[in-house]
């Protein structure tokens, strides 16, 4: 549908712009069930907590929130402090 592709792209607008402007940025992966089409999976990898902060008040960022918070619903946040393996 019309609102996912929405919410997809501003994800990727996002994420691009931030592995560019936001030092400690690493990477950004959205990931969406196959039989839940409504169900997305956001994982970002930041080098520290200072990183997360800016990206979260960057203009990037609160603009393409502005953009998706009509589409989200029982969003859970989960932040994980540990070590990339692989």
């Amino acid at each position: 549908s019309n609102e996912i592709d929405t919410v997809q792209r501003q994800y990727q607008l996002d994420m691009e712009r931030a592995v560019r402007d936001d030092a400690g940025y690493k990477a950004g992966y959205v990931l969406r069930e196959r039989n839940a089409k409504n169900r997305w999976y956001v994982i970002q990898i930041y080098s520290d907590q200072e990183a997360l902060t800016k990206h979260l008040n960057s203009p990037g960022y609160r603009f393409m929130m502005s953009q998706i918070q009509g589409s989200l619903q029982g969003v859970i946040t989960k932040v994980l402090d540990g070590d990339i393996l692989v």
